[in-house]
């Protein structure tokens, strides 16, 4: 007995063994199976690498040219893997808190920036990518990246450390993010950055001038959409991020305030869309190369004679949108460069004699939607290469005689949406050049003989939603052919003196519609309009139309009769329309139309007669005709 089982043991000792060595070499086989994945999984990615690098190398040697014009674009490259000048490398992904996917940057080549800047490396596009915080380390290997893109994460602050490698960056943008600050060093070690985005954010307070340390090639800097309430050195510069500056009001008050002095080669800098209140003065002194200067929308009240000091340079300066209602003597004084003023939007009542008077450069001057019902007849005195003047959407009741007189370079003024009911002869007298006036819902009532004489050269006449009750037959002579462009609609004019459209060889266009004429001449727009295309005639009075009333306007190609009175066609009503395209007749009270009135329209495409009283109509009447008819 014990014989057997001892016997009985031994056998399944010698089982168990057997099924111990099975287990051990499956495992042995898969951790060989899975070294084999790993190695194949490893290998093979960097041989496809390493054969791209060593075809780019050798081609570089051979042309000494740069090696990334040989690189497939379409690459894509998990883990942080960037193109440079350098042959290409898989490095390992750096921390970046808040990505909850793999990051991927796709290559492509950036082809235009800006003014006419060309880059010609790759760009790394991290935008949207819920980025909470950037690691000190975070961007090590991305050392010959030229633009990056940040832009529409969730960044609320950054390590002054992430940006210490990227001694190449061109293009920075961070924009739509939640920083509140940034540290002074961030930026410093970005030497060749050329444009920094910074909009979007929620910076209320930038204080410290160390902050812009080292953007020595900066051209665009872009603060536009934050909460920005001051801009102004802080005592304690480079612990600005502390807002310590709170803590210290009289030492404050001491600092000579110069922001962005770091900043020399800067262009544009914007900071529109913001809650600052004033431009204390010489905080932008430094900025000696700047040309534009964005403070749109923001809630400025007054600008003083020091606000805008060491911008020797400026040629364009945007303050529309703000809560001025008044400019201190002398505020523009510095800016003797300036091309471009915008005011627009703002709560001004009245310009003095200085304010404009050391802009001897500028051209575009825009003062539209302000409260000005009095302007000194010196502001614009030295305005002589002032090209566009808009002073639209004020009080102004009359426009003094003499206030106009040295601005002979100006090509548009726009009147429109003022209180302007009287016009002396000579207000005009200076602007021979001007193209286009606009003077559009005012209350003028007359338009006299000399009113337009020294327009030679205009090309564009609104006077639309006025109370124009007569106009001077001889009121349009002095543009002598150049006029273009009539508006006369919406106003109270009752006839047409045949003698208003002579010599308006040039006329393209004749808007009078919605007002109160009851009938037209024969040859009432001559022969000379030969050029005229559209005709809008809509909504007055007339009840009749001479024979031959439109003869002459050969060139015309739609003649607008809609809303009218008209009860009768004569067979010649139409006579020389050979160009007429359209001919609407549409909600008259037309009764009886001549068989021959449609003879002569051989081009006509579009006939309107809806909404009359014609019960039948005769059928030789549309013979002839290859037009859309609508009964």
């Amino acid at each position: 007995m014990d014989i057997e089982l001892e016997k009985l043991y031994e056998e399944n000792r010698s089982s168990q063994d057997q099924k111990r060595q099975r287990k051990f070499k499956i495992i042995l086989a898969g951790l060989i199976l899975l070294g084999l994945i790993v190695a194949i999984a490893v290998i093979i990615p960097v041989i496809v690498v390493y054969s791209n690098q060593t075809d780019s190398t050798d081609d570089s040697k051979s042309e000494q040219t740069n090696n990334l014009t040989d690189f497939d674009p379409n690459l894509i490259i998990d883990y942080a893997a960037l193109l440079s000048n350098n042959p290409p490398e898989l490095y390992k992904a750096e921390i970046i808190h808040g990505l909850h996917a793999p990051l991927t940057i796709q290559a492509h080549v950036l082809e235009t920036f800006n003014d006419n800047y060309t880059v010609d490396s790759y760009t790394a596009d991290l935008t949207h990518k819920r980025i909470t915080y950037l690691e000190a380390t975070s961007l090590n290997e991305f050392k010959q990246l030229l633009v990056l893109d940040l832009g529409h994460n969730l960044l609320s602050s950054i390590n002054p450390l992430t940006f210490n490698r990227l001694k190449k960056l061109k293009i920075l943008a961070l924009d739509n993010n939640n920083l509140t600050f940034v540290y002074p060093t961030t930026f410093s070690a970005l030497n060749a950055l050329v444009d920094l985005d910074l909009s979007c954010n929620k910076f209320k307070l930038i204080d410290s001038p160390s902050i812009f340390d080292g953007l020595k090639s900066l051209r665009h800097l872009n603060l536009s959409h934050n909460q920005l309430e001051i801009i102004s050195p802080s005592p304690f510069g480079q612990f600005s991020f502390l807002n310590l500056d709170r803590y210290s009001s009289k030492s404050k008050s001491n600092v000579e305030p110069s922001l962005f002095s770091s900043l020399p080669t800067l262009y544009s800098l914007d900071l529109s869309n913001n809650y600052l209140t004033r431009v204390k003065p010489n905080v932008f002194r430094g900025l000696s190369l700047l040309n534009e200067l964005h403070l749109s929308n923001n809630r400025i009240t007054l600008i003083n004679s020091t606000g805008f000091n060491g911008l020797d340079r400026l040629e364009s300066l945007f303050l529309d949108s703000n809560q001025l209602s008044m400019i201190g003597i002398d505020a523009f004084a510095n800016l003797q460069e300036l091309q471009d003023l915008v005011l627009s939007s703002n709560l001004l009542t009245r310009i003095s004699p200085r304010t404009f008077n050391s802009l001897r450069q500028l051209r575009h001057l825009f003062l539209d939607g302000n409260q000005i019902f009095s302007i000194n007849k010196n502001a614009f005195r030295n305005l002589t290469k002032l090209v566009a003047l808009n002073l639209e959407a004020n009080r102004l009741e009359t426009i003094n005689e003499t206030l106009l007189d040295n601005l002979n370079s100006l090509e548009e003024l726009n009147l429109d949406h003022n209180l302007i009911s009287n016009l002396s002869k000579g207000t005009f007298n200076g602007l021979i050049h001007l193209r286009d006036l606009y003077m559009s819902y005012n209350k003028i009532k007359v338009i006299n003989q000399t009113l337009f004489t020294a327009l030679a050269e205009l090309e564009r006449l609104d006077l639309n939603n006025n109370e124009i009750e007569f106009i001077h037959p001889m009121a349009f002579r002095g543009f002598n052919g150049s006029l273009e462009k009539l508006d006369l609609s919406y106003n109270r004019l009752k006839s047409l003196d045949r003698l208003l459209f002579k010599r308006m060889t040039n006329l393209e266009s004749v808007l009078m519609h919605n007002n109160e004429i009851a009938s037209l001449e024969s040859f009432q727009f001559g022969h000379e309009c030969s050029k005229l295309e559209l005709l809008d005639l809509q909504y007055n009075k007339l009840t009749t139309l001479a024979e031959n009333a439109f003869n002459g306007l050969n060139g015309l190609k739609w003649l607008l009769l809609t809303g009218n009175q008209l009860k009768m066609l004569q067979p010649l009503m139409f006579n020389g329309l050979i160009g007429l395209e359209k001919l609407d007749l549409d909600d008259n009270h037309l009764t009886t139309i001549h068989q021959m009135t449609f003879k002569e329209l051989v081009k006509l495409s579009e006939l309107d007669l809806m909404h009359n009283n014609i019960s039948t109509y005769d059928p030789a009447l549309f013979h002839g005709l290859h037009a859309t008819i609508n009964l």
